[in-house]
């Protein structure tokens, strides 16, 4: 028994140990200088911190969130300048070939809205558990296979993806070749719908998706991948290729499992959007030393990830329930790690607590203790490269580097009132109305260095 014991524990230092360090370090690990960013047509550089809107709209008898502007208003005090918003096929497309003309003018009113606000939006084509037959949403009824199957529901709701109706729905989607182009041209229809609305920066094509036995291990690399192709090249031949598509990996890598996409299958389409939610303390558990450290080296590995594909990224959804003891230190922890990787991020969700364990709002509609703490200076805009960011307390600090004489200014999102302000070479322009930008015009080339010290308004 002693034997066995100090063999384990010998086999741990000298091999498991080492690979589990070389993984982290040489593998997972982001290289400097190789992030690729979203910019804007002044060539700088664009970070998003973001929501998504709604999961509230997935049970809504018209798939539409119950927000109004006052609510998105609050977005904007809190520096938010991206919402995910979610759409669903099924009610985008609720009979074959047959567009409901309605529901995009609804959600075109939304967006608008945000518009005002100078609020970004990327649209996400949302599904869980494929059908609301399966207490689900996404997939529209015309999708379901023929020959029914049996379903139960189960609780919690992720339960229900190990039941055989759902996965034969999938199945049945994922080899039906007419049901993927059909699905393709709804992707383009929204391609047209959308493609003269000025803040809608792209499209994320499906909502986690779902593998199917026999192809569970070659399922990115092959039905995932050769899906996407398909999709980017029908868009490029109907000539309607504005508003770019977001492509995510499948479900399993929201837990910080490694993507099996590469740069040799991603490089066409340039824009990755993975998610991660810590898989030990997702919506209860506690957010101690293990998810910590599983928390780094999954969000470390998503940076690593997008930087092998050559894309620029964003996180579509992160989030920890109300169940989850210490969660406001793993949401600082997050925040922590997004800026030292350069991460655009988005949480999940801007709703209240009654319709989300992530719930950002209180009963009232109110911020609550989750968005309070979300909410922290970031530049929105680098008139640079190489940013360098951090936060410490009520001190936000910049560096990044300028070749030229800056024609348009950095834009640091401060949320508070600005105490003091240390940079070099530069002038600076305090907007004070809604919204708390700092604006920095550098006068010289070279590494710009910014300090801002604020204090709650």
């Amino acid at each position: 028994m002693h034997y066995t014991l100090f063999f384990a524990c010998f086999l741990f230092l000298i091999v498991v140990l080492p690979a589990l360090v070389f993984l982290y370090e040489c593998v997972w690990s982001p290289k400097k200088g190789r992030t690729k960013y979203f910019r804007d047509k002044d060539e700088r550089i664009l970070f998003f911190h973001g929501v998504n809107i709604c999961n509230s709209s997935k049970w809504a008898t018209d798939r539409l969130p119950w927000h109004k502007k006052e609510d998105y208003q609050k977005l904007k005090d809190h520096g938010f300048n991206l919402v995910r918003f979610l759409v669903f096929w099924e009610a985008i497309e609720p009979e074959p070939s047959k567009y409901d003309l309605e529901y995009i003018k609804k959600v075109r009113e939304h967006i608008s809205i945000l518009n005002d606000l100078g609020i970004s939006v990327l649209l996400d084509v949302h599904q869980d558990l494929y059908n609301k037959k399966f207490s689900g949403n996404g997939f529209p009824d015309w999708t379901l296979p023929k020959e029914e199957t049996p379903f139960k529901h189960q609780e919690p709701w992720y339960k229900n993806y190990t039941q055989k109706a759902v996965q034969n729905s999938y199945k049945h989607f994922w080899n039906d070749s007419p049901l993927k182009m059909r699905y393709t041209n709804m992707l383009i229809y929204l391609q047209e719908q959308f493609e003269n609305t000025p803040n809608v920066i792209g499209i994320d094509v499906m909502n986690e998706p779902f593998p199917t036995l026999p192809r569970l291990f070659n399922f990115e690399k092959k039905v995932l991948a050769e899906f996407y192709q398909y999709i980017v090249e029908r868009s490029r031949a109907s000539n309607c290729s504005k508003i770019p598509f977001f492509f995510e990996p499948g479900v399993w890598c929201s837990t910080g499992i490694p993507t099996q996409f590469n740069e040799g299958i991603f490089t066409p389409w340039r824009n990755f959007i993975p998610h991660y939610y810590p898989p030990l303390c997702h919506n209860k558990g506690v957010n101690g030393p293990i998810s910590k450290w599983l928390m780094k080296v999954g969000i470390r590995a998503k940076a690593r990830e997008a930087q092998n594909m050559g894309s620029p990224y964003i996180l579509g959804e992160f989030g920890l329930g109300v169940g989850v003891k210490n969660r406001l230190d793993g949401i600082k922890d997050f925040l922590n790690l997004a800026n030292k990787y350069n991460m655009s991020w988005m949480w999940w969700s801007f709703d209240k607590e009654e319709h989300s364990t992530q719930g950002m709002l209180d009963a009232t509609g109110n911020p609550n203790e989750v968005m309070k703490a979300l909410t922290q200076a970031y530049p929105q805009k680098v008139a640079g490269f190489d940013p360098v960011f951090r936060n410490e307390g009520n001190t936000f600090y910049l560096e990044y580097t300028s070749d030229k004489i800056s024609d348009f200014p950095t834009e640091v999102y401060v949320p508070g009132t600005v105490v003091e302000i240390k940079s070099n070479t530069t002038v600076v322009q305090e907007i004070t109305p809604i919204g708390r930008i700092v604006e920095f015009y550098h006068l010289v080339p070279g590494k710009q260095t910014i300090e801002i010290k604020w204090q709650s308004s």
